[in-house]
């Protein structure tokens, strides 16, 4: 009987981190080196008016965990938020 309590308490901590690495593998975080003024702008194609007109707003940076160089396109709220030294979270789509 405590054999069969343990093994399901142990079953149950393996699940648990599993879901921990798989919620943690939908995002990278980088290190932003520079921002870069606006260059990109596109449109939604499925939208008929300017309501729906999409910004990027670049930033060059650093991947955290390869140390991977480039420029990232961020949305405008991180944008605004992020300083030169700081990390933050891109999530991958």
């Amino acid at each position: 009987m405590v054999l069969l309590i343990f093994f399901f308490i142990l079953t149950a901590v393996i699940n648990i981190s599993n879901y921990r690495i798989a919620k943690r593998s939908h995002y990278i975080e980088i290190f932003v080196d520079r921002k870069i003024p606006i260059k990109a702008e596109s449109r939604d194609a499925r939208a008929s008016d300017d309501s729906c007109m999409i910004y990027h707003y670049p930033v060059e940076g650093r991947d955290s965990t390869s140390g991977y160089a480039s420029i990232f396109y961020i949305g405008k709220e991180k944008y605004e938020n992020a300083e030169v030294g700081e990390k933050i979270r891109i999530t991958q789509c």
